[in-house]
C-alpha cells in the first residue's frame, strides 16, 4: 500500500502552493530597490554599462527573456492556387 495517496498532503497546514521564498522574496526586493537607485546616476545607470559593455549587457539581457511561452492562438491560413495548377474533384485519387 501507498504510504501517501493522491491529493493528501502529509502537512496539511504547510506552505501554500506557490508561495514565496521569504529570504528569496527579501534579496529580490533589495537587489531592485539598489538598481532602482544608482538609475539616477548617469555614470553608473544601466544604460552606460549597455554603452560601455555591449556584449556583457545583452549576455544578462538574454538570461531574462523566458525561453518558454504557454498560451493559445487562433491562426487562419489562407491558401490561393493558381488556375493552371488546380484540379477538379472528379480527378482526385484517393489513395
Amino acid at each position: 500500500m501507498a504510504r501517501f495517496t493522491k491529493g493528501n498532503n502529509a502537512n496539511p497546514n504547510g506552505r501554500p502552493v506557490g508561495a514565496v521564498n521569504k529570504i528569496n522574496k527579501t534579496i529580490k526586493e533589495s537587489v531592485l530597490n539598489v538598481f532602482n537607485k544608482i538609475q539616477d546616476d548617469p555614470q553608473h545607470n544601466l544604460e552606460t554599462f549597455a554603452k560601455k559593455y555591449p556584449r556583457e549587457f545583452y549576455l544578462i539581457a538574454s538570461k531574462l527573456i523566458p525561453t518558454e511561452m504557454i498560451g493559445t492562438t487562433e491562426t487562419i491560413i489562407k491558401v490561393t492556387i493558381p488556375e493552371e495548377r488546380q484540379i477538379e474533384s472528379e480527378n482526385i485519387i484517393r489513395i
